[in-house]
């Protein structure tokens, strides 16, 4: 069993790893939601929101370092046919990446006029955390959207071509 795992494409692992970085950078974005949260209420949070927040760390190691590890081991070991395979979640992640650091530099933009008019005065202690919560949230958001709609209209096309045999 452990050879087939070994045997497996490198696009095929690939894909596992983009998936599972996505999950992690969401989980990473709660956390510094959180973050930002506890900084704007003064560190007055339920204790278990601490203890979640531990536990949230821990998950993201055990959902992505295995396959982090694996990929790494991959390349290094020149088994896999390319160093970074060009493939359809590669493209979507590439999409996701971009729509985040957009979305963020709008941000930063917005809170840049926000500042010199006085509107808000948040300091860098929930600022930086709330910013990279929302690139982490868009990046990995994204790419699930776009992953699952790209699912949904593969459907769709076999649909059609179901109902272009029956004809």
């Amino acid at each position: 069993m452990a050879d087939e795992k070994d045997a497996e494409p490198m696009a095929q692992l690939y894909d596992r790893f983009l998936n599972r970085s996505a999950v992690g950078m969401f989980l990473v974005a709660l956390m510094f939601a959180y973050s930002a949260v506890e900084q704007v209420l003064g560190g007055n949070l339920p204790l278990f929101l601490n203890y979640a927040e531990k536990m949230l760390a821990i998950l993201v190691v055990i959902v992505v370092a295995p396959v982090t590890f694996k990929v790494y081991w991959r390349k290094r070991s020149l088994l896999g046919s390319c160093s970074e395979p060009e493939g359809f979640l590669t493209t979507i992640f590439q999409k996701a990446a971009t729509r985040a650091f957009t979305g963020g530099f709008l941000a930063l933009m917005v809170l840049y006029v926000l500042f010199e008019k006085q509107m808000v005065s948040w300091p860098a202690a929930v600022l930086v955390p709330a910013l990279l919560a929302f690139n982490l949230m868009v990046a990995s958001v994204s790419f699930f959207l776009d992953n699952l709609s790209d699912d949904e209209s593969d459907f769709d096309d076999e649909d059609d071509l179901g109902a272009e045999v029956e004809q």
